[in-house]
């Protein structure tokens, strides 16, 4: 089950088995963490602990925030640092939670003359219902209209796609020349110029201080983690960036080290303290 948890297989079919999965791994990190030299865990307990409470605070504070009207001529705008997930309430009532470095822009005339919003990394949204003006989120490759939803959107400069889920009501998402409608459940991708619907749904985890990867390559992998903790994990190999895994990792249970810890455990690669972050070889 460890190395089904591990292999690359989607994760997101079987909620049962991924419940096993997680609980199976956990297990293992315990018993691991107990089987540690003295020596070992003297050491490895002064450097985590550490790292350890960053982490917590970087997984698990929500800074709320709310957006306040703009003077004259100027946007609304609220940026989520690397390790922070932010939480902004739009003028209309409309809730955003900012995942870490991520940005989120408000047309000068939002809420009077339109509901118009440019976003760069991933936000999940909670709309609230606006009859005349419908809630359009501009990202670099992709584009959602909604009246009143719950949706997440994804598109970090660095990413090879763009991706949507729905999870209420209905959303428009696609690019200048193409779109498509997606019901509760569903969530779509845009890898070209046109958007596709996935055989699954992409959870909103990261609210939760969870990072869920299906097949990704290691590049992404290592790109959310760095964004998770705040510090920065880059690949010395570039043969190893279209490795792909498949987890769900929580950063409120695991430091940095051990979450790193897990992709070795595929012994397809190794980690090492280099500077101010992480090397992966």
């Amino acid at each position: 089950m460890l190395s089904r948890y591990l292999s690359g297989e989607n994760l997101s079919r079987n909620n049962d088995s991924d419940l096993e999965a997680q609980e199976a791994f956990d297990k293992f990190v315990k018993r691991k963490r107990r089987a540690e030299t003295t020596r070992h865990r003297c050491h490895i307990w002064i450097t985590t602990a550490a790292v350890a409470a960053c982490a917590a605070v970087l997984a698990v504070f929500v800074i709320p925030a709310s957006v306040k009207s703009p003077d004259s001529g100027k946007v609304f705008e609220a940026v989520s640092s690397a390790g922070q997930v932010q939480e902004v309430t739009l003028p209309d009532g409309s809730h955003v939670w900012l995942n870490a470095a991520s940005r989120l822009v408000c047309s000068s005339g939002f809420g009077t003359n339109d509901r118009n919003v440019t976003l760069e990394g991933e936000a999940y949204f909670d709309a609230v219902r606006d009859s005349l003006l419908p809630l359009v989120v501009s990202t670099g490759r992709a584009r959602v209209m909604v009246l009143g939803t719950a949706f997440s959107l994804r598109d970090y400069p660095d990413d090879e796609s763009a991706s949507v889920s729905l999870y209420r009501g209905s959303v428009s998402f696609g690019t200048g020349g193409s779109s498509i409608i997606l019901e509760p459940g569903q969530s779509a991708i845009i890898r070209g110029n046109a958007p596709e619907l996935l055989d699954r749904q992409i959870p909103a985890s990261w609210r939760d201080g969870v990072l869920f990867f299906d097949d990704c390559p290691l590049e992404r992998v290592c790109s959310d983690i760095s964004r998770a903790y705040g510090v920065p994990v880059t690949i010395s190999d570039s043969q190893l960036k279209e490795l792909r895994f498949s987890a769900r990792l929580s950063t409120r249970n695991h430091t940095l080290e051990e979450t790193l810890d897990i992709l070795s455990l595929t012994n397809k690669l190794r980690f090492r303290k280099s500077g101010k972050g992480y090397e992966v070889f």
